[in-house]
């Protein structure tokens, strides 16, 4: 199993949603914010084994959870994450 650790250098994307309109935006978003930085992107819609092969020129890093999961226990444990976190502007 992958670890998901991030360096202050990483960009996280939290894109759960089960449509391709969450996975969409966060492939967007990445692929703009890879040219400077690494990106992690973390999904968990059904479609992305369909799309996956055409992804390798985003530059980002995909971590899949399954659709079905419960989200309850990690949705509290990324909030709490991002409490800890430092926002530079």
């Amino acid at each position: 199993m992958r670890q998901l650790n991030t360096s202050s250098n990483t960009w996280l994307i939290y894109a759960l949603g089960g449509g391709f309109g969450h996975l969409n935006r966060a492939i967007a978003l990445g692929r703009i914010a890879s040219r400077h930085r690494h990106v992690k992107i973390l999904i968990n819609t059904p479609y992305f084994p369909y799309i996956e092969k055409f992804l390798p020129e985003t530059n980002c890093e995909f971590f899949a959870i399954s659709p079905t999961a419960d989200l309850k226990l990690p949705v509290l444990k990324f909030r709490k994450y991002c409490e800890t976190l430092t926002i530079n502007v």
